[in-house]
């Protein structure tokens, strides 16, 4: 709260003056205020500048899947639902997630590493937009899991598969100078966090 009070209203009211902290907290709060049509159109901004955490990627797989920098697709990547039930089911999801993940911490994992790989691949998925920076520490994640202490086949394989799901659009650039918008309009990096997470 104290770092809030400091980087969002002080430190913007020294450096910028009353007046246009007063503007750009009117535009921050009319931002999370717009209601759901706006909210909507957001998210579809959010998705098609390629966010990855789970709102942007479920309008990409069955909303619009359109993507900057792609031709493919006019469309959902996956089927059309209702934008409704999109955003019923990115409530859904984003609770099961920040749920498990509280459910998981309440049973004590095993090292704290994992424990903040688990907060972060959850908050992020969650996070909007989600940008693909957001996602920087899935690496660090991903090594806390198969340096924990004899960690199971099963969490073995899901580490590296997250790993090499990540590797993707640098492996395929090569063949194809669409990889990464391709990676992205796909959600490749939720996918990626959604196994590590798993």
């Amino acid at each position: 709260l104290a770092l809030f009070l400091v980087f969002s209203i002080a430190l913007p009211f020294m450096v910028l003056g009353a007046w246009p902290t007063r503007v750009l907290w009117e535009n921050v709060l009319r931002q999370g205020a717009i209601g759901p049509a706006g909210a909507w159109a957001l998210g579809h901004t959010t998705a098609y500048w390629g966010g990855q955490g789970i709102a942007p990627t479920l309008i990409r797989w069955f909303g619009d899947g359109e993507h900057t920098g792609t031709s493919w697709a006019h469309g959902p990547l996956l089927v059309a639902l209702p934008s409704g039930a999109i955003r019923t089911l990115t409530v859904v999801l984003s609770v099961l997630v920040l749920a498990t993940t509280v459910r998981r911490l309440h049973r004590r994992p095993p090292s704290r590493d994992i424990a903040i790989g688990l907060v972060m691949t959850a908050v992020t998925l969650v996070l909007h937009p989600a940008w693909h920076h957001y996602f920087a520490f899935l690496p660090f994640a991903s090594a806390a899991l198969l340096g924990s202490s004899d960690p199971p086949l099963r969490t073995k394989i899901l580490a590296c598969a997250a790993v090499a799901t990540t590797a993707l659009p640098l492996l395929c650039l090569p063949w194809h100078h669409d990889a990464y918008f391709l990676y992205s309009q796909v959600g490749g990096t939720t996918i990626a966090a959604a196994i590590t997470f798993l």
